[in-house]
């Protein structure tokens, strides 16, 4: 699954090049998914778009995410694990900043 699009993922890319894992931006789509969203979470905290994970209780756990910036955003929704709370995390934050970066 591609996770990033449009600007996110042409800026991360240039970002993930200058890491020192850098041979990752030519396979980064084949590493596991978990691998995947612990970078970009780290870009977008020095992009400026902090991604937080949290579990919240309503009739049983659920994770749940608000991205913190100028103007927070929080989830909607609960989500059974934590995989799903972060895809959906990263999907926002992919939307807010390709949005800024027209």
């Amino acid at each position: 699954m591609e996770l990033l699009t449009g600007k996110s993922k042409e800026h991360f890319l240039e970002w993930l090049d200058k890491q020192d894992l850098a041979p990752y931006k030519v396979m980064f789509d084949e590493v596991p998914l978990i691998v995947q969203a612990s970078y970009i979470i780290e870009w977008f905290d020095i992009v400026g778009c902090v991604i937080c994970i949290g579990n919240i209780y309503y009739d049983g756990y659920h994770f749940n995410w608000n991205i913190n910036m100028t103007k927070p955003v929080n989830s909607e929704n609960g989500y059974e694990t934590r995989a799903e709370a972060t895809t959906e995390a990263i999907k926002s934050a992919v939307k807010i900043y390709n949005e800024k970066h027209i």
